[in-house]
């Protein structure tokens, strides 16, 4: 962002995230102030990931079917 945008904007925080780092636009990359990598998770936090669309698809699913 150019910083005339964040003296306008102090309270706004923008996050964006990418699986293919390699395509990022470094133009882009560079008007970020913080640039934080985080790697993949681990097979645990995958397995909580998939877990918690499931539960949300059936309790969704479930709403959907009761009505």
């Amino acid at each position: 962002m150019p910083s005339e945008w964040s003296t306008l904007h102090p309270n706004v925080v923008i996050l964006t995230t990418s699986n293919v780092t390699d395509k990022i636009d470094l133009a882009f990359v560079d008007r970020a102030d913080i640039k934080q990598y985080i790697g993949p998770p681990s097979e645990k936090g995958i397995y909580n990931i998939y877990l918690s669309c499931l539960e949300e698809l059936m309790k969704v699913t479930k709403q959907i079917t009761d009505e």
